[in-house]
């Protein structure tokens, strides 16, 4: 859960339900088995000021919301992992990765649109845990990952795969 500057409260999780509260959806129904929720309540938690499904079709294994922080302008930021192949993607940097993946997705003040979403991951499994944006724009991604392919970039601090391939 995330706190924004007015003390709205943004929540994320994940749910099997089909009738799970939606308004305002990017994403009106369950797109699978489990799909991730992101849902953003006003100050005094009165009334839900969006809620929606985010996730495909779970062909791999589940979607799964897990980490979620807000900017100052309210654009929620939100993380977790991904298991279906049409998992919903908007300006992504990685259309296609490994079998379950990471995913990062910035969602607008209003709620009404994503304004990205991508998988983030190598061949294997991977997961984003955590999410923190800093005053530039910059976004934060911490998780975990068994794939020796995970994506790095030129002055990575550990720039190979150091672990067990072994899928947990």
């Amino acid at each position: 859960m995330a706190l924004d500057s007015s003390g709205a409260a943004y929540v994320i999780g994940w749910t099997k339900s089909t009738d799970f509260p939606t308004v305002n959806p990017i994403q009106s129904s369950l797109g699978g088995t489990q799909n991730a929720f992101v849902t953003k309540l006003n100050a005094t938690g009165s009334a839900l000021v969006y809620s929606t499904y985010l996730g495909g079709n779970c062909q791999f294994g589940l979607d799964i919301g897990i980490g979620i922080t807000v900017d100052s302008s309210g654009n929620a930021y939100v993380v977790g992992q991904a298991g279906s192949s049409n998992f919903p993607l908007v300006n992504a940097v990685q259309t296609n990765a490994g079998r379950v993946n990471a995913f990062v997705a910035e969602i607008n003040a209003a709620g009404s649109a994503l304004v990205f979403s991508t998988y983030l991951g190598g061949s294997t499994n991977q997961n984003a845990f955590t999410v923190a944006v800093d005053s530039s724009g910059a976004i934060y991604v911490g998780g975990d990952a068994v794939s020796a392919d995970f994506p790095v970039t030129a002055n990575a601090l550990q720039p190979t795969f150091g672990g067990s391939l072994t899928p947990l």
